[in-house]
């Protein structure tokens, strides 16, 4: 889900079209490609550290789905 989102996002800097799209993805390649080895690791820094608040969140969101409520022990009434 998480790359799900990334897609999204890209997807929304590129206005919602599949040319625009191609066009942010094509302009992060160009970038990291010529980037310089320091500016790299900032990169993978700065997607690692997306990548985890991303999966907090969806795991916060998604945590009933994840981990179903406990089962009680019998009825309270009856001890």
């Amino acid at each position: 889900m998480t790359w799900g989102l990334f897609a999204l996002f890209f997807l929304a800097l590129g206005g919602f079209s599949l040319d625009g799209l191609m066009n942010q993805l094509n302009n992060l390649t160009t970038r990291y490609v010529i980037a310089t080895p320091p500016r790299v690791a900032s990169f993978k820094t700065v997607f690692a550290v997306a990548h985890v608040i991303l999966s907090a969140g969806l795991i916060v969101l998604r945590r009933g789905r994840i981990m179903p409520p406990a089962r009680t022990q019998g009825d309270p009434r009856h001890g």
